[in-house]
């Protein structure tokens, strides 16, 4: 029940999110002042829509029905407690893991909607990890972790600079956005390279 309203406020905090990076990109890429301008007043608005958000009596009553449904203790069923949390969580990693190779198997990198797929489930496979990590010998989960971070970090980088050229787009950069866009499919490119 609090799922669908969350949702809808999630978008609002990542857009908030997407136009902070979006901002420190330009930073970054030493983009033209007037451009930098628009990007900022954008990132205002957002900001507000976002604090708005946190201040609403419907993230509220989205809190209050989440806690009222952890206190239920969904994972405390006959079903969960005769399950052993080992082969449980090899199960679910597995799982994770098969998922993960799935939607990675041939995809083409410079495809920014499947490649975020793939980063959404490279970052459900890495917090499962770290989740279930102490069910495992340490060394035997450190490398694994460590590859998976390293892989979401520069997944996430390549959502960040998809995300800047759709805001970019946005903002409607004229000659100012040229510089921009080459900076950014140098970044892509080498980012992409790098994995």
């Amino acid at each position: 029940a609090a799922e669908r309203p969350l949702k809808r406020m999630m978008q609002i905090w990542g857009g908030a999110r997407d136009w902070d990076v979006f901002c420190e990109t330009l930073a970054d890429a030493r983009a033209d002042a007037a451009l930098l301008a628009r990007a900022r007043q954008k990132r205002a608005l957002a900001r507000r829509a976002a604090a708005a958000v946190a201040r609403s009596a419907a993230f509220q009553e989205a809190q209050l029905r989440v806690l009222r449904w952890l206190h239920r203790d969904p994972w405390k069923s006959d079903v969960a407690r005769a399950e052993k949390l080992g082969r449980f969580a090899r199960q679910t990693l597995a799982r994770l893991h098969a998922r993960l190779i799935r939607e990675a198997r041939g995809l083409p990198w410079r495809d920014a909607r499947r490649r975020h797929a793939v980063r959404i489930r490279v970052k459900r496979l890495r917090y499962g990890c770290d989740f279930f990590a102490g069910c495992f010998p340490h060394q035997a989960v450190l490398p694994f972790i460590t590859r998976l971070a390293s892989l979401q970090d520069t997944l996430g980088e390549l959502n960040d600079v998809a995300v800047a050229k759709r805001l970019a787009a946005e903002i409607g950069p004229g000659g100012e956005g040229l510089a921009l866009r080459r900076w950014l499919a140098a970044r892509e490119r080498e980012l992409i390279g790098s994995l």
